[in-house]
């Protein structure tokens, strides 16, 4: 860490070290923003960005073992309003393939929209106008705007907000009870 930032490469960092449930160490390296350096600690807020992606992974991962969804099922049984050009296959993506960035969009489908502040349900309801590039299922692509139907899928599935279920399954069980999850919470 000292190494990544005393070389450039980074203005800053916090790492916390944990082992058989304790936390041995949590420290801040660096500063916050090189133009406004302020010194980097164990509670310094980052945004989250496509780290988010692996929460994503971990909250289905734990919905799926408790019984609640299914990898293989297709999202339109909990999300029927979601929408495709290709109807067809829309109605055959599954868990797996959002999660796996094979919606069959272009790469980053809207993403500059979500940047310039248009509302996540209205961009995700234009995905049934977004040109495809594969059938759903059949290729890769990174997506934003399509991986966070994931949220949509624990809200179907718990009657719980996404946020809320990161928290209290994922956070709040490693003692993360700083961390929050998305916009508000880092504006916070």
């Amino acid at each position: 860490a000292n190494q990544l930032v005393a070389n450039g490469r980074i203005p800053g960092l916090a790492m916390a070290i944990g082992k058989d449930g304790r936390i041995l160490s949590a420290r801040g390296y660096g500063v916050t923003d090189a133009r406004n350096p302020q010194p980097v600690d164990a509670h310094t807020v980052f945004r989250l960005a496509s780290l988010s992606k692996a929460f994503a992974g971990t909250l289905s991962a734990l919905l799926v073992s408790e019984g609640a969804m299914s990898w293989d099922s297709p999202i339109a049984n909990q999300l029927p309003a979601f929408a495709l050009r290709d109807m067809q296959g829309a109605q055959r993506l599954t868990v797996r393939d959002v999660l796996s960035h094979r919606v069959g969009l272009g790469y980053n489908t809207y993403d500059r929209d979500l940047e310039a502040d248009q509302p996540y349900p209205l961009l995700a309801e234009r995905l049934s106008q977004a040109p495809l590039t594969c059938s759903p299922g059949d290729c890769y692509a990174d997506q934003n705007i399509a991986f966070s139907l994931v949220g949509d899928l624990v809200f179907a599935v718990t009657g719980d907000f996404y946020a809320h279920q990161v928290e209290k399954r994922l956070f709040h069980p490693l003692g993360m009870y700083g961390a929050t999850y998305g916009r508000d919470g880092l504006e916070a």
